[in-house]
């Protein structure tokens, strides 16, 4: 049985569960879904964010 929080997007996993989540860049070109990801990662207790993405990567 798995007993992890449920992730705030299919585009997420729990590194450790309930602690650090990793996943995919979570801005989007339409501001809606970008602002639905940024709330599903804050009800889900998030509250910082590493971004690892250089600057010379197109999002």
């Amino acid at each position: 049985m798995n007993d992890d929080p449920p992730v705030p997007h299919p585009a997420t996993y729990w590194v450790i569960p309930g602690e650090l989540l990793a996943g995919a860049y979570p801005g989007d070109t339409d501001p809606e879904k970008m602002n639905a990801r940024l709330n599903a990662l804050l009800d889900a207790g998030i509250h910082s964010v590493i971004n690892l993405v250089m600057e010379e990567e197109v999002l």
